[in-house]
């Protein structure tokens, strides 16, 4: 067998291998492949990106930094501006539901649902989700974690996973998908995500853009499974424990690891969080 260099210098083992051998049956990369491919910090980043699936469509060219797909002059001249230009963008989206959402609960008396600002249980038969990412500035390593509870905020099931090297809005979405995989395979039909990313809760509560990245349309491909799934924002201090879910995914493998009970180094986050559950499913 000749091997024949891909990525300058890299050796590629295998010569008669397409991407589709490079992809399990369940639809993800085949790490152990990639291994035999690339090195660890290649593996890392194109792990970022999950690979594509017949159902969604052919994977097409396009620029993204215009919904209709096309580059434009307009959208060629803000690209060195982009990050800023999508901080605007979500920011005014943010303010806007801030402002009626005030308006509802002072002259309505109503709550807007998607702004889930406590830490409160779920309705009965509904399970509540609290999830999130987690990456280490200096390196990019990412790590998600989250758990399910009911009503009483009982321990249902929990995971925590190692991701690979993204964007912070990646790994909060690749949580996301995490969270809904899992919830799945346990047979949940009614659940509540909560996450403290805004910018995952407009994405995902928005309709679908003509040209959305992979890790996107595979998301918005569960969502629209036959279940009940509300996605909504929680501030970061009543997602701790979710938090320290992801943040103990640094050490853990790649694989997603189930817990079926706290782990003995969170308990502390999950039982502060208990009294306040508790109390308010009394009112």
């Amino acid at each position: 067998m000749v091997a024949r260099p891909v990525f300058g210098s890299i050796q590629l083992h295998f010569p008669q291998a397409s991407v589709r051998d490079l992809i399990t049956s369940d639809g993800y990369w085949h790490v152990q492949h990639l291994r035999q491919l690339l090195p660890t910090d290649l593996v890392q980043r194109v792990l970022g990106t999950p690979p594509p699936l017949d159902d969604l469509g052919k994977d097409l060219s396009v620029w993204r930094w215009d919904q209709s797909g096309l580059c434009f002059v307009k959208s060629a001249f803000m690209w060195n501006d982009i990050m800023d230009y999508h901080w605007r963008h979500h920011f005014g989206i943010l303010i806007w539901k801030l402002w009626k959402h005030r308006n509802n609960v002072v002259f309505n008396g109503q709550i807007d649902a998607s702004f889930d600002l406590l830490l409160s249980p779920p309705p009965p038969g509904v399970l509540k989700l609290n999830t999130d990412g987690a990456m280490q500035p200096s390196s990019m390593k990412t790590a998600s974690g989250g758990v399910f509870r009911d009503e009483n905020g009982k321990w249902i099931v929990g995971y925590s996973r190692r991701i690979g090297k993204y964007t912070a809005l990646q790994d909060e979405l690749w949580a996301v998908g995490d969270d809904l995989e899992l919830a799945w395979q346990h047979s949940f039909r009614y659940i509540v995500i909560i996450t403290d990313n805004i910018q995952v809760v407009c994405n995902l509560n928005s309709p679908p853009q003509s040209f959305e990245p992979m890790l996107l349309r595979r998301i918005r491909a569960l969502l629209n499974r036959s279940w009940s799934v509300r996605i909504s924002h929680t501030p970061k201090e009543a997602n701790r424990l979710a938090n320290y879910l992801a943040r103990m995914g640094y050490c853990r493998s790649m694989e997603l690891s189930t817990l079926t009970q706290p782990p003995q180094e969170a308990h502390h986050v999950f039982n502060s969080d208990m009294p306040n559950i508790l109390d308010l499913s009394t009112h």
